[in-house]
Parts: C-alpha cells; sequence; structure tokens
C-alpha cells in the first residue's frame, strides 16, 4: 500500500476511537449502558524480497466492555433484592395492624373479662350486664375491622401479583424482540456484536428479575434464553412463552400464574421466587395466611368457649343460656376440577388441639390423604369420614357425603373466616347468662353438718336438668335419690346426675335431705359469670397450654418478629447489591478522566495521519513535476 493508504487507514481508526470515545462520554448517565472500546490491530503487511512492509491498521471490533459473571451477580442481587423490599413492606403493615397499641385486640379481650368480672360481682345490675354487652361490641368489632383489613392486604396482593405478572410478560416479549434484532445484526459474532442493543437487553433481564428470580443461558446466534424457576421457559431466541394469572381452582379467591405453553397452561406458583412477584407470593403464604389463620383461632376459641359457658347458665328472666356469640364454622372449598359428587363438612372438635393450618383432602380412588396448606406435611388422621367415624384430625371433623372420585381435592381452613363472621348473639343485658339454672341447698330440718353444691354444668340439654331432685341419707354413708337406689355416700366426689355435677361433703345423718332445683328467679347468683371470667387465664389452646392472652401475644409477636426479620435481611441485601454494582460499574461504567485521555490521544493521532496525508499529498506533487520535466 502507498503513504497515502497507510495515512487513510490511520484517519480512519482515529475517527473511528473518536466517535466511540464521543458515545462513551455521552451515555455517562446512561443507565444500563457499558462503555465500549475500539480494538484495533494491524493490515496484513505487503511481502518483498527484503521482508515485509506494514499497510498501516485497521479497526478489529468494538467491544463492550462487560463481564458476564459480575452482571449474573447484579441480576440475583436485584432480584432477591426486590423480593425482600416487596416482603418486608407488606410484613411490617401487617405487624403494624397486629400491634396497634390503641386498638390492640388484648386490650380489647382484657376490657371484656374485666366487664364479666364487674357482673359477676353485681349480677342483679342492669348497668353492669349493658356495660359487658358494650365491651362485647368493642371486641367483636376490633375481630371484624383486622379480618376486613387483612381482606384488604390480601386484595392489595393479589392485584400487585397480577400486575407483577402482567410486566414480566411484557418484558418476556420485549427481550423476546431485541433478540431477534441482536441475532440478525448478527450478535454471535464478536466483531459486529450490537453493543447498544446488548445493554438494553441486559437492561432488560435486570428488570425482569426484579420482578421474578430467573436463569439465563445464551445461544450461538447472541440470543438470549431466559427460565424461570425450576427451568420454566419464558424466551427462546425469538419467541416467549405467555404469562397470565387465573383463580384458583382450589379457592378462587387466590391467584394462581400460569404459564402458557403449546400443551396449555401450567400453574408454576410453587416454583416462582425471588423478585417482588416471590416476595408477594411468599408474603401471601407466610405471612397473610398465618396471620389470618391465627387470628380466626384466637376468635373461635373466644367464642366457642364463651358460648359453652353461657349455654350452660340462665339469665335474668329464668331461660337457659343460648349462644352469646354467633361464629362462622370452617370453610371447605371443593376443587373447580372435581368430578365427583362429594361435598365435606367439618365441625371444631377440640379446641385444643385446633391450630392455625388449613389443609388439603384429597381422594386416590380409595382412601383419604390429608396435608397441611402451609407445608406440604403429611397429617395423620383417623376415621372413614362417615357421620358414625368422622375424620379427624387438627382439631376438627369432617363428614363426607356423596361419593368422591380419585382426584377430588377439597381445602380446608377451619379458621380463616372466624374473625370476620364474629358477631354478639345477645340483645340485651337480661339475656346474658350470669346464674347456673340450678340450686341446691340442704333442707332446714338436717341434723348433720352435711352441705351440697353444684359443681358444675355437663348437659344443658339433658331433659331432666331443671326437675327438682331429692338426695335423702338413709344412714351416715348410704343415700337415695328420688325415693330410689341405694347409692354408697364419699364425702366430696361428684355426682353427676340431670347434667350437673353436685358435690356432698361432711357428716350428714340419716334422714338428712338436700334439694336441687330450678333457679328461677336467682338473679343475685353470678356462678356461671364467674366460670366466664375464668377464660381470661385457662389454656384453651395448644394442647391446653396457651391462654387465649398467649395466643394473640403470638400472633402479634410473629407478625413482628417476620417484619423486623425481613427489614434486616432487606438491608443487608442492599449493601450487598450496592457492593456488586459498585463492582460492575468499575469493569462497565465509563470513566470521564480515561475517556477524556482518550480525546486527547486520538486526537493527536487523527492530527498526526492528517499530517501524513498532507506529506503524502506533497510527494505525490513533486513526484508529478519531477516527471513533467
Amino acid at each position: 500500500m502507498s503513504i497515502l493508504s497507510t495515512s487513510l487507514s490511520a484517519l480512519r481508526v482515529s475517527q473511528r476511537v473518536l466517535e466511540t470515545t464521543s458515545h462513551n462520554i455521552a451515555n455517562v448517565n446512561t443507565p444500563g449502558y457499558s462503555r465500549q472500546r475500539v480494538n484495533i490491530g494491524t493490515q496484513e503487511p505487503s511481502r518483498f524480497g527484503f521482508g515485509s512492509v506494514g499497510n498501516g491498521a485497521r479497526i478489529n471490533g468494538i467491544q463492550r466492555i462487560y463481564d458476564q459473571f459480575l452482571g449474573a451477580e447484579v441480576t440475583n442481587n436485584i432480584s432477591e433484592y426486590n423480593r425482600l423490599d416487596a416482603f418486608a413492606g407488606l410484613a411490617g403493615r401487617l405487624g403494624n395492624l397486629m400491634n396497634d397499641p390503641e386498638s390492640g385486640l388484648a386490650a380489647n379481650m382484657q376490657s371484656f373479662f374485666a366487664a364479666a368480672a364487674d357482673v359477676a360481682n353485681d349480677p342483679a345490675s342492669i348497668s353492669a350486664r349493658e356495660a359487658m354487652l358494650g365491651e362485647t361490641r368493642v371486641v367483636v368489632e376490633r375481630f371484624n375491622q383486622m379480618s376486613s383489613q387483612l381482606g384488604a392486604l390480601d386484595q392489595e396482593v393479589n392485584a400487585r401479583i397480577a400486575q407483577d405478572v402482567r410486566d414480566i410478560d411484557g418484558l418476556g416479549k420485549a427481550i423476546a424482540d431485541i433478540n431477534d434484532q441482536i441475532a440478525l445484526a448478527g450478535g454471535g459474532n464478536g466483531a459486529r456484536q450490537p453493543n447498544d442493543l446488548l445493554d438494553k437487553r441486559d437492561q432488560l433481564v435486570d428488570e425482569l428479575a426484579s420482578k421474578v428470580a430467573i436463569t439465563t443461558s445464551e445461544q450461538d446466534d447472541g440470543s438470549l434464553n431466559v427460565f424461570l424457576g425450576s427451568g420454566q421457559v419464558l424466551v427462546i431466541g425469538g419467541s416467549n412463552s405467555t404469562l397470565t394469572t387465573q383463580s384458583d381452582p382450589n379457592d378462587p379467591a387466590r391467584l394462581t400464574v400460569q404459564l402458557g405453553l403449546e400443551g396449555g397452561r401450567v400453574d408454576v406458583s410453587e416454583a416462582i421466587s425471588g423478585g417482588s412477584l416471590g416476595g408477594l407470593l411468599d408474603f401471601s403464604r407466610e405471612g397473610l395466611d398465618t396471620a389470618r389463620n391465627q387470628l380466626g383461632q384466637i376468635a373461635t376459641a373466644f367464642a366457642l368457649d364463651v358460648n359453652q359457658r353461657h349455654g350452660n347458665g340462665m339469665d335474668l328472666d329464668g331461660n337457659l343460656g343460648g349462644n352469646f356469640f354467633a361464629l362462622a364454622g370452617p370453610t371447605v372449598l371443593a376443587s373447580g376440577n372435581n368430578t365427583g359428587g362429594a361435598t365435606l363438612t367439618a365441625t371444631i372438635a377440640d379446641l385444643a388441639a385446633l391450630d392455625a393450618d388449613d389443609y388439603r383432602v384429597r381422594f386416590d380412588g380409595s382412601n383419604f390423604t390429608v396435608n397441611s396448606e402451609q407445608t406440604g406435611a403429611s397429617v395423620a388422621f383417623t376415621g372413614a369420614g362417615t357421620p358414625a367415624d368422622p375424620l379427624v384430625f387438627g382439631g376438627v371433623e369432617v363428614v363426607v357425603t356423596g361419593a368422591p372420585a380419585a382426584g377430588d381435592d377439597f381445602t380446608l381452613r377451619p379458621t380463616a373466616n372466624a374473625a370476620g363472621s364474629l358477631a354478639l348473639a345477645v340483645n340485651s343485658g337480661r339475656e346474658i347468662a350470669a346464674a347456673y339454672p340450678v340450686r341446691a341447698a340442704a333442707d332446714g330440718s338436717n341434723t348433720g353438718s352435711g352441705t351440697i353444691q353444684i359443681d358444675g354444668i355437663t348437659d344443658r340439654a339433658d331433659p331432666a336438668l331443671l326437675n327438682d331432685m331429692e338426695i335423702e341419707f338413709l344412714d351416715a354413708t348410704t343415700y337415695q335419690v328420688n325415693g330410689a337406689g341405694s347409692f354408697s355416700y364419699t364425702p366430696g366426689d361428684a355426682i353427676n346426675i340431670n347434667g350437673y355435677d353436685v358435690v356432698l361433703s361432711g357428716s350428714p345423718q340419716a334422714g338428712d335431705r338436700f334439694n336441687v332445683e330450678s333457679n328461677v328467679g336467682g338473679i343475685g347468683d353470678n356462678r356461671n359469670m364467674l366460670g366466664i371470667g375464668e377464660l381470661a387465664n385457662q389454656g384453651l389452646l395448644d394442647g391446653g397450654r396457651a391462654t387465649l392472652n398467649d395466643a394473640v401475644g403470638t400472633l402479634v409477636s410473629q407478625a413482628g418478629i417476620s417484619g423486623r426479620e425481613a427489614s434486616r435481611g432487606l438491608q443487608a441485601q442492599g449493601a450487598l447489591l450496592e457492593q456488586s454494582q459498585i463492582r460492575e460499574l468499575e469493569v462497565s461504567g465509563v470513566n470521564l478522566d480515561e475517556e477524556a485521555a482518550n480525546l486527547l490521544q486520538f486526537q493527536r493521532s487523527y492530527e498526526a495521519a492528517a499530517q501524513m496525508i498532507a506529506v503524502a499529498d506533497s510527494l505525490f506533487a513533486t513526484l508529478i513535476n519531477a516527471v513533467r520535466r
């Protein structure tokens, strides 16, 4: 090549370097931009007998300065940070809801039991009875409000899940479109890489990772394949799978994430992790469902135990006590995919065994299986599901009516809807059953020192509950009931009869009589109300180890701990993300000082090349002039 050609190659190289440097400087603040570098090489030399003569420089390619391993680290950290951010924000709100100091559930329940104690102190007082109803309305309203707020939070989570899924679907389409452009531009050829398109795609990948955890692999043509969860395909080359939401066939109020494949759609909710979508799904399963079930567990124990005690009493008008609270029972949801005709009915059977789990009951064609909805673990149960032999597990009894088909699936929620359904069933203070329905007394003509007392109501439905009953001693160690029988007397032993327990003590004599009768008119009797007041300190849950206050404390503390742990995890993950982004910027970021030095260097190179062209022109002109002579 001639001096002119060599000089022109130097001029072109310098021009391209200056253009690339200018491009770097222009994009110093562009998010996701990776600096570019011109790779310069020598032209193929000309060979002569005496050796090779160089022919100048050429551009081998414009390289994007990017470390794929640092990029993958940033992407993974973005995914985990956004998962924790979504989870921590919602968990913090849940903790604040459960631990509201002005309207806390524990304080409301304590006020209820304090009002019950006031009625016990003065059972004939109408004002004390109305005050108790007022405190009851407050605690009922608090349960209802908390349930409503959890429901609103659930709706918000569903709306955010749906939005994230739409965003993920849109990002998948955008990545597939850029894959086509990169492949068309020769993205697999290092010398012809479309650097700005690669930057744009990496930015979309990071944005996608902020929504959901992903893995990627690059094809030979430069296209990027993107996978969700445990390998579900979102993008392959220039095509993408669609992502949508759909109501859960086992619970229409819950959304599932559906991935569209050639054979139809598949539920990938359980495989989703990371990103804001993973955080939302985690919170829904681990935070929201648990809190709602625990709140319902407390409401159920509170209502059913008060109902049982209240039903054992008598009100001011001589009526037996009814339910003090109204409460919805367990919810059973049949899958929309069921093909059999079976229905399941569940009732609370054992409050001490009642937990905060939901359950999946499945029929395999021969037998039922039960699994925890929260953990997926198998749950032991007894019974066959018939009315005489119900399925028993987790404090509930389940009766199956109709014929199930193989594969039929049912979701059982023992307590999820309890707090929202809680209502006061007593209309006036006079209906509060503070008294026992029966009273007992020793006959005034007795000569012994025997005493009698009602020790508790065991069966309010006993038809003889309000009947008069007389115990007469035949001698100091033998008695008969209503003139019949002969029973041995053991001081202090309870005698169960007519739906209640009576206890005889002391030293009765032959002929001594003890009478039990209806307690109509016993407006000063507080025995049943004392029993209701004792519920505050009795172990009702967790096998009888946890009081209502213990259960409320556990609910509040777990919600608070979950929020604090997520917040601490978010801070730590934020530091990791920042460090990885700094390392990536150190490699890929534009350094203005470096680019300024490049400008000076290649400006001089450009000027030198231009000077060489001028020299070549002068030499050529001299040669022409010499030839003309």
